[in-house]
């Protein structure tokens, strides 16, 4: 059971410090001002302070640096504090409004910490270190050291479910029910890990029994605790789904341009706008590749307009009825025109020809996305004639 007990606060740890690891660049870029994403982020990181606080050998180094129940005392302030400010949180209804905290939330957080720092000063130190599964809770001063502390854990996580429950039932987004649901529940085995917490102090005739003990009772809390980081942490891990998806259509967008720009590239060198050496299935070392897939845009639309005389020269051989709207024949005429380009003895007539109006796809809005998809597949054309 030791082992289990070990493996679950430390996934519960990991689980909070990334919750709260998910809203740094959002604090970042807000300059720390954002008082919702503030609390979210101390919460959870007192959380994950407070449960590796309350791990053996921490517990006992930090003992052995201070005093007796010095580790117990911060543990306990940690989580305190930290279900302060977790219902600070709900009361601001995430993206819905703002409520502030209420005064007596404050003041019996603050009410419960100086009970338990006076029955902690009241104890002699052999009883400062106590624990749940000790002996130790025959006496008096140690049973209102955890009866203080549950008062304040029982209805803070009473009131956090309540909260997050009335936003995941009112939540029409389907992302914020879905995030809410998993924090509603893990608080609510919070408040029953708490209510047994009450009994197993209060009732003699609990602790005699097998069944059902305080090392079950501390598992279903730390479960509880991982699903309020999990619960907190899905609309970031939703972002950071949509950030990666994103970013692999831009890459495929990028290579699917490859062909099309190295032909143009090949015609006029001046095109390129970011002088480093690239290839065209060279990636650019980017974690936002928009920017990237964008440039080559520019370039190859460049080399077109650019090439656009030559187009007029090789558009008068195609059939009547080809259209250039048309992806394959768009390639066939850049092929043909890249072909006189590099004819010598056309130069002079290809400066009197008219312009050839850039290619556009047929029955297309005038959206960057579908110029940028009309593009790529032309150049995909381009790929298979050079095949041939």
């Amino acid at each position: 059971m030791g082992d289990d007990i070990t493996a679950v606060t430390w996934f519960a740890i990991a689980a909070t410090l990334l919750g709260a690891s998910w809203t740094v660049p959002a604090l970042v870029r807000r300059g720390f001002r954002d008082s919702m994403r503030l609390h979210l982020f101390a919460a959870l990181s007192l959380m994950g302070i407070g449960n590796f606080l309350n791990l053996p050998p921490v517990s006992g180094a930090v003992d052995a640096h201070a005093f007796i129940g010095c580790a117990k005392l911060a543990y306990n302030l940690s989580i305190l504090v930290s279900l302060c400010l977790m219902t600070a949180f709900l009361r601001e209804r995430p993206l819905d409004s703002w409520s502030a905290l209420r005064a007596w939330e404050a003041w019996l957080c603050a009410v419960c910490l100086a009970g338990m720092f006076t029955a902690t000063a009241l104890m002699p130190p052999h009883l400062r270190n106590n624990t749940l599964n000790s002996g130790h809770l025959g006496d008096p001063r140690v049973v209102a050291f955890y009866n203080i502390g549950n008062v304040y854990l029982l209805a803070g996580y009473s009131t956090c479910t309540l909260l997050a429950w009335r936003i995941a039932r009112r939540g029409r987004p389907l992302l914020r029910r879905v995030s809410l649901t998993p924090l509603s529940g893990g608080l609510a085995v919070l408040a029953a890990s708490s209510a047994f917490r009450f009994l197993w102090v209060d009732v003699p005739a609990l602790r005699a029994g097998q069944s059902f003990t305080y090392n079950h009772d501390f598992v279903l809390a730390l479960s509880g605790t991982a699903a309020v980081a999990i619960g907190t942490s899905l609309p970031c891990l939703v972002s950071l789904a949509q950030v990666a998806s994103e970013n692999r259509d831009h890459r495929a967008r990028f290579e699917d341009l490859g062909e099309l720009w190295t032909r143009l590239v090949a015609a006029y060198p001046e095109l390129v706008l970011d002088c480093r050496p690239e290839g065209p299935r060279r990636f650019p070392p980017t974690l936002n590749h928009a920017p990237a897939v964008y440039r080559r845009y520019v370039e190859c639309r460049d080399g077109l307009t650019r090439l656009s005389p030559y187009l007029r020269l090789a558009s008068a051989q195609l059939p009547a009825e080809a259209s250039p709207g048309e992806p394959h024949t768009a390639a066939r005429l850049i092929d043909r025109a890249l072909s006189l380009y590099g004819d010598p003895c056309l130069r002079g007539e290809s400066s009197k020809a008219p312009p050839c109006p850039v290619l556009v796809a047929r029955d297309v809005s005038d959206s960057y996305d579908d110029d940028v998809l009309f593009l790529a597949a032309v150049s995909s054309e381009l790929q298979a004639l050079r095949a041939t």
